[in-house]
C-alpha cells in the first residue's frame, strides 16, 4: 500500500503517555449500559357482548463501550476494537372476545414478537478514501490492522473494530382462535393456531490488513539470528506499506423460516359433582425450515468434486441440486389427551393428566 496511507493511519494513533518502550499508552473511555422495560396494557368493553384487549412491551439494552467482551481498548473510537451490543425486543398482543349466545363464546388473538441483536462499532460512516484506500464492499468500518507489534521490540497493538460484526433479528407473528360451546355438563372447545417464524442473519463486510516482518526481515533462508534476535520489525514493515495479506469478507444476509399449524378439539365433562374428565385431540404440523433463496448447502459423500479432481465428496445446494434437499414434514403429529380430576373432600383434589403423540 502507499506510504501515504500509513502516514494517514499513523496520524490517528494517539501519542504515548509515558516513555516506556511497550505499554506506553493509557487512556480512559467512558462507557455505560442503558436498559428500559416499558409496557402498556389496555382493556376495553366495546359492548355487552364484545371485549378488546391490547398489550405492548419493549425490553431494550444498549452498551457501546464495555469491557472485556465489548472490545474496549482505550483507543479513539474510530480505530478502537469497540463492538457494542444493542438488543431491543418487542412483544405485541391483541385479543378480541365475543359472546355470541349465552352458551357460545368466540375468541381471536394475534401477537407479534420481534428481537434484534446488533454488535456494531461506534463509527459506521468511515470513508476509505480518507486514508487513501478504495474497493471496499461497504463504506462502513475502519479496516482492521493486525500483526504490527513484537512482544520484545514494541510496535502497535491491533487497530480497528472487532471482526464479524452482525445484525440478526427474529420475528414471530402468531394467530389463535377458538370457539367454546357449553351444553349441559359438557364444555366443548374447538381451536386453531398459526405461528410464523423468521430469522434474518447479517454479517457485515470488513477489510483486514495483516502485518508482519516481510519487508524488513532477511531476504534469504535460513534466516539466522543476531545473538538470538531475528531480523525484521512488524511496525517498520507497516511504515513501508507492506502487509502479509489483505482480505475483505463477504457481505452476508440470509433469511430462514418456517410455519407451524395446529388444530384441536376438546371437551371438559363434569361427569359427577366430584369427577371431571377432560379429553381431546390435537394435530400439529410444522413446515420445513428453509432459506429464502434456497442457498443452504450440505455435504454429499457421493457427489463428484470438481475442485478435487472429480473425487466424490462435495457440497450440494438446495437451489440447484434437483434433489429432495429438505426432509418432508411429518403430517401425522396427532396427540390424544386425557385428564381426570376427582375431589376427595372440600380441601383435596386429585388430578391426572396424560397425553400421547401418534
Amino acid at each position: 500500500l502507499p506510504i501515504s496511507t500509513t502516514a494517514k493511519v499513523e496520524s490517528l494513533i494517539p501519542q504515548a503517555t509515558n516513555s516506556n518502550l511497550t505499554a506506553n499508552y493509557a487512556a480512559s473511555v467512558g462507557g455505560n449500559r442503558y436498559t428500559a422495560i416499558p409496557s402498556i396494557k389496555i382493556d376495553h368493553t366495546l359492548s355487552a357482548k364484545d371485549k378488546l384487549s391490547f398489550y405492548w412491551s419493549r425490553i431494550n439494552t444498549e452498551s457501546q463501550i464495555s469491557a472485556p467482551l465489548g472490545g474496549a481498548d482505550g483507543l479513539p473510537l474510530l480505530i478502537g476494537a469497540y463492538r457494542g451490543t444493542f438488543i431491543p425486543t418487542y412483544t405485541t398482543r391483541a385479543n378480541y372476545d365475543r359472546t355470541i349466545t349465552p352458551t357460545i363464546l368466540f375468541h381471536f388473538g394475534m401477537g407479534y414478537y420481534h428481537t434484534s441483536f446488533y454488535d456494531r462499532a461506534p463509527v459506521l460512516d468511515f470513508d476509505p478514501s480518507s486514508i487513501g484506500l478504495s474497493g471496499f464492499v461497504t463504506k462502513r468500518n475502519f479496516p482492521v490492522f493486525t500483526g504490527l507489534s513484537n512482544a520484545t521490540y514494541g510496535g502497535m497493538q491491533n487497530m480497528g473494530p472487532a471482526a464479524g460484526q452482525t445484525h440478526n433479528y427474529e420475528e414471530k407473528p402468531s394467530f389463535v382462535t377458538s370457539v367454546n360451546y357449553i351444553k349441559g355438563n359438557h364444555s366443548y372447545k374447538l381451536g386453531a393456531e398459526l405461528y410464523l417464524h423468521g430469522v434474518l442473519n447479517g454479517t457485515f463486510s470488513l477489510v483486514t490488513l495483516a502485518g508482519g516482518t516481510n519487508a524488513t526481515a532477511q531476504p534469504f533462508n535460513p534466516t539466522g539470528s543476531l545473538n538470538g534476535f531475528s531480523m525484521g520489525f512488524p511496525y517498520a514493515s507497516f511504515k513501508l506499506g507492506d502487509y502479509v495479506s489483505t482480505t475483505q469478507g463477504a457481505q452476508l444476509n440470509y433469511r430462514q423460516g418456517n410455519q407451524e399449524w395446529a388444530l384441536y378439539l376438546q371437551d371438559t365433562w363434569k361427569a359427577t359433582r366430584k369427577l371431571t374428565i377432560d379429553y381431546g385431540l390435537r394435530w400439529d404440523f410444522a413446515t420445513r425450515y428453509k432459506e429464502q433463496y434456497n442457498r443452504l448447502g450440505q455435504f454429499d459423500p457421493t457427489l463428484a468434486n470438481g475442485n478435487a479432481g472429480g473425487h466424490v465428496g462435495a457440497t450440494r445446494y438446495a437451489s440447484n441440486c434437483n434433489c429432495e434437499f429438505y426432509p418432508n414434514p411429518y403430517p401425522y403429529a396427532i396427540g390424544p389427551r386425557l385428564g381426570v380430576a376427582y375431589q376427595l373432600d372440600e380441601k383435596t383434589v386429585i388430578r391426572e393428566i396424560g397425553r400421547a403423540h401418534v
